[in-house]
């Protein structure tokens, strides 16, 4: 099976897809640049002036809540068609204002006459899209009969297609523009932008605009042109020319607002992600700690009692081991427990593998011998040195040795030192 490849049709879905991309981007763009908040949730204002050569008309233009309220604040016409000056007219204007806002002066914007600007329609290949300014700027003197350095101009993109870009373009004689400017900056009046009636009468001449921001029929060509310019600055996605841009409107810096709150949402929806694991283990083992000192009393009464058992233990030890390696010593304390009276006390007992020698004191030195001689395990016994009288315990002390017997069967091999015993 052969396969056929097209190269044209693949480069027209290329650059189709490369459009669609733009047109996406640029959606993008507009909503993540958007100022949402101006003129929805706190006011846009914009002062307005349309003037002519017999006469200008003020109009202050505000959006709030996405309403359109219009107040017309001054509006003039010469007798006799008399032209304005410069000076008349920034005189006229500077009163105008007085009287709306006494001592306060604001930014205006100023729509020119249609007859002072030239409108020019022309395409440029698509290549050069990303630097029309300076293109327009060059070509200025081809598109309109003014040069770049002597016209006050502007453009806006009208339609584009795969290859070339449509643009209109706005010129207009700077000196004669320079001398109105000139004349309100005396009067301490700056003007923000300056605009002309083209698109701004396109917007108060829509019957859906006019019903939408109840905008009264006949007002007349004067006072449209100053509503119309109003609209331009408060309305959003709306074509705003400015002559005195030069075409460096379309780099201007566009809101960043939704941006950055999209920005610190994130930053906000991470840091909690990040820290509340965190902040999780600190409080269990917060509460770890916690149940540690509850508990540590407790543990160290068990640790005590543990203490405590292995000394137990060890002590158990040492008299299973003693009766375990001495039960002959064992039987002899047992016997001689047995026979003594309750009244003897014994101060030392020395035991060997065949003999006894014990001391201590009694009432009748010679009644304790008489009695160890009855046991069936001694034998020999007699003193090992004259007994002596106690007077303070008011008894005698005996010192007494003597032999065993009978112990062959349970004594241990080999025999062994002495131990000794205190009672």
């Amino acid at each position: 099976m052969k396969m056929t490849f097209d190269i044209k049709k693949a480069g027209q879905a290329c650059v189709t897809m490369v459009n669609k991309c733009e047109r996406l981007e640029k959606l993008l763009g507009n909503a993540l640049t958007g100022n949402y908040l101006e003129g929805f949730l706190y006011p846009k204002r914009c002062t307005c002036v349309s003037v002519e050569k017999n006469g200008l008309c003020v109009v202050r233009i505000s959006r709030f809540l996405s309403r359109i309220r219009t107040r017309l604040l001054h509006e003039y016409t010469a007798e006799n068609n008399k032209p304005l000056t410069p000076d008349t007219f920034a005189s006229m204007l500077s009163l105008a204002l007085n009287a709306s806002k006494p001592g306060k002066r604001s930014k205006i914007t100023l729509v020119m006459p249609q007859e002072w600007v030239i409108a020019r329609t022309t395409e440029m290949p698509r290549a050069v899209k990303e630097n029309l300014a300076d293109v327009v700027a060059y070509e200025l003197d081809r598109i309109t009969p003014l040069a770049a350095d002597e016209a006050c101009y502007d453009f806006c993109i009208v339609d584009e297609d795969d290859r070339m870009v449509k643009l209109f373009v706005l010129a207009c004689p700077a000196d004669r523009l320079h001398a109105y400017l000139a004349a309100l900056s005396a009067h301490r009046i700056t003007v923000e932008r300056v605009t002309t009636g083209f698109s701004g009468l396109e917007l108060v001449r829509k019957e859906h605009i006019r019903r939408k921001y109840r905008i009264p029929d006949g007002n007349g060509p004067l006072r449209d042109k100053a509503i119309g310019g109003g609209l331009e600055s408060v309305l959003p996605n709306v074509n705003r020319p400015d002559l005195l841009s030069r075409g460096a409107n379309t780099a201007r810096r566009q809101p960043m607002a939704v941006t950055i709150a999209l920005i610190l949402l994130s930053i906000g929806l991470v840091i909690p992600c990040l820290v509340a694991p965190l902040v999780h283990e600190t409080k269990r083992v917060e509460k770890i700690e916690r149940q540690i000192a509850m508990r540590k009393e407790g543990v160290r009464k068990v640790e005590e009692i543990k203490k405590e058992i292995d000394v137990v233990a060890k002590d158990i030890a040492a008299i299973e081991g003693f009766k375990e390696n001495r039960p002959m010593m064992l039987a002899i304390l047992k016997e001689i427990t047995a026979v003594l009276p309750k009244n003897v006390w014994l101060t030392r007992a020395r035991m060997t593998d065949t003999a006894v020698e014990l001391e201590g004191y009694a009432s009748s030195a010679s009644s304790v011998l008489s009695r160890l001689e009855r046991s069936k395990y001694l034998k020999k016994v007699e003193f090992a040195m004259p007994t002596m009288r106690d007077q303070k315990l008011k008894a005698d002390r005996f010192v007494l040795k003597m032999e065993l017997e009978g112990f062959d069967a349970i004594r241990p091999a080999g025999g062994g030192n002495g131990d000794e015993k205190k009672k």
